[in-house]
């Protein structure tokens, strides 16, 4: 399952009110679709995220805007065990290229990781825009 936390940002909510209104909630929904579901991701959106608190999330994977907000992905490596998905702007690289830079920054991204705990993919939804060619590219800088 994939389970977006909207407001987890420090731009939105302060961190006690995310835990009253947001994280109280969110742990409800992961709780009663547990027994239910093999493997869970949680997307924290948006910038200034409180990680820290959707890290303690019970979820497998973790995704975020890796290239826009903190923390970075070998940074997000020391705080949360399960994987982590990022590594990719979707707005600005995947979207308008080049292909080179889009093979740089998953490189840059399979660096911080060392490749473990970690898969490619996007920082939010790819724009219906993004060219084909692109999606290609990221494809294949990760399969070698």
């Amino acid at each position: 399952m994939f389970f977006a936390s909207q407001c987890a940002s420090y731009r939105l909510l302060s961190e006690s009110e995310y835990r009253e209104f947001g994280q109280y909630f969110d742990l409800i929904v992961l709780d009663a679709v547990r027994a239910e579901t093999e493997f869970n991701v949680v997307h924290a959106h948006g910038e200034d995220i409180m990680f820290d608190l959707v890290a303690s999330y019970p979820v497998e994977a973790l995704n975020w805007h890796d290239r826009v907000t903190r923390p970075s992905l070998s940074q997000a490596r020391q705080q949360f065990a399960g994987l982590l998905v990022g590594g990719i702007n979707e707005q600005d690289t995947l979207l308008r290229g080049p292909v080179e830079t889009i093979r740089t920054e998953i490189r840059e991204a399979i660096a911080q990781t060392g490749g473990r705990r970690f898969m490619v993919g996007p920082g939010c939804v790819i724009p219906i825009r993004t060219p084909e060619e692109y999606i290609r590219a990221a494809r294949a800088a990760v399969v070698g």
